[in-house]
């Protein structure tokens, strides 16, 4: 399942996020594949790159927002935010 897909610069080739949990990039004048950007354990929704497609962002299910380079290589992850455990304010009686 295709999740998005989008241009990377002014080029033929183009981010595909998808259902098996890999990120491709893909030349769209020949429908070849490109390179894969592999590592998540879910869906993938979202994806970016820079205008010249020498860094790539994914984010998915799981919530982890990934970074790649051109090659491929992972550069960094960034783990969702842990909620906060709520505050709980306890009454001191009246003297």
């Amino acid at each position: 399942e295709v999740t998005s897909i989008h241009f990377i610069g002014d080029t033929d080739v183009a981010l595909v996020t998808c259902g098996d949990r890999i990120v491709r990039q893909i030349n769209a004048a020949n429908g070849g594949n490109v390179r894969d950007f592999g590592g998540a354990v879910d869906y993938m929704y979202a994806s970016a790159s820079s205008a010249d497609g020498k860094t790539i962002l994914a984010g998915g299910a799981d919530s982890v927002l990934r970074v790649w380079n051109e090659n491929a290589q992972p550069v960094i992850s960034f783990d969702p935010p842990k909620a906060e455990a709520p505050k709980v304010e306890v009454a001191t009686p009246a003297k």
